[in-house]
């Protein structure tokens, strides 16, 4: 078993100086250096850009990987480095945590960004300087690999596609001959869905398969979760979700902010006798109307009145939401304080927010800058 005391340069400092514990079959990768105004606002930055790349036991292959990586020491017959793994095993998170955290200069594209960017090199007859570009760079890295490789058979790849693994084949021979990284990710690992060529140089590389969070990690990111929207779970509780929500971590994110928001995500009708959601004393209705029109520049007259203009009503939806779960005012009592408009209207504009909630990471960061908690 690897030593989590290991001194690890692919930890962030911060976290080493908090000694963070964590349990023995868990890893934390990639974890960003905050600056110190963003500390301050941390709740509105993205979940998962501050907790880095959390593995278990399933994905402990990834470590060394992701180590020579950073060291930039992965051998030069080891190269391209591809990830592979079915969505939401985190092969996105994990190469923009590798070039946000690299020391090298990064080219990074999605394969239709790249095609498109083919494109419009051919249209303006700049192919060899698009390439050079690419050959240069001394770090490229290329998602969603599968969107380029077309149907199963080779003989009904689009053209373009096949146009595409061509030219990336170029790129990837120049690359590997003057030992420059190249790192990909894919759903699967290459066969017969890529031109037979361009999959066989991506096999002769380094192909490391990214699993679905096991037992343990969605256990302790379900803790973390739990952490960051305020409620308490209890162990039992942690172990009983961990075990029936077998998720990506997005969709366990998902199913927190359900709980939060006072879903019932379990499906059983009895969370609520083991979570305890953490409320902060409770807000008037005329201070969260001054708080919601300061933060997005209108007057609270607005926010009470008929108006439908979009950005009127879109900050109104959040007052009302805001209200709701951090003032101690019955609905009746924000309907008439919001323009004496009815409670079904009330009811329709906090559902609209809380269907947005666990999907739209902005939203959160709004909420989250104008107190709620």
């Amino acid at each position: 078993m690897l030593n989590n005391t290991l001194h690890n340069p692919i930890l962030h400092s911060e976290t080493a100086q908090r000694q963070e514990t964590l349990p023995d079959d868990v890893r934390r990768l990639l974890v960003p250096a905050l600056r110190t105004a963003e500390r301050k606002n941390a709740a509105g930055i993205n979940f998962f850009s501050r907790k880095g790349f959390i593995i278990g036991k399933e994905n402990f292959l990834l470590e060394p990987v992701i180590q020579q990586i950073i060291d930039n020491a992965v051998p030069q017959e080891n190269l391209p480095v591809l990830f592979y793994g079915a969505a939401g095993s985190g092969r996105t998170h994990l190469l923009q945590g590798l070039k946000s955290l690299s020391s090298r200069q990064a080219l990074y594209f999605t394969s239709p960004d790249f095609l498109r960017r083919l494109r419009n090199a051919s249209a303006t007859c700049s192919n060899a300087v698009f390439r050079r570009q690419c050959i240069a760079a001394p770090l490229l890295i290329i998602d969603d690999l599968e969107l380029a490789a077309g149907r199963a058979s080779p003989q009904s790849v689009p053209q373009q596609n096949i146009s595409l693994q061509n030219e990336l084949r170029c790129i990837l021979d120049e690359r590997c001959k003057n030992g420059t990284l190249t790192l990909f990710a894919a759903d699967a690992f290459p066969d017969r869905q890529y031109n037979p060529d361009f999959a066989e140089r991506l096999a002769q590389g380094t192909t490391i398969p990214l699993f679905l969070p096991g037992f343990a990690v969605r256990k302790f990111f379900l803790s973390e979760a739990a952490v960051h929207f305020h409620l308490s779970l209890q162990e039992k509780a942690l172990t009983e979700y961990a075990e029936k929500w077998t998720l990506s971590l997005p969709q366990l994110y998902a199913a927190v902010s359900e709980l939060y928001l006072g879903g019932n995500a379990a499906g059983n009708g009895r969370q609520e006798n083991r979570t305890e959601r953490s409320r902060e004393p409770a807000l008037s209705l005329s201070e969260i109307c001054k708080r919601t029109a300061r933060h997005y520049g209108c007057r609270q007259a607005d926010l009470k009145g008929p108006s439908r203009k979009k950005t009127i009503a879109s900050a109104r939806c959040i007052a009302v939401f805001l209200a709701r779960n951090l003032s101690n005012s019955p609905l009746l009592e924000i309907a008439d304080y919001f323009g004496k408009r009815n409670v079904s209207t009330i009811q329709h504009l906090i559902a609209n927010v809380q269907k947005r909630f666990a999907a739209d990471a902005a939203l959160r960061s709004e909420l989250f800058q104008l107190g709620l908690r």
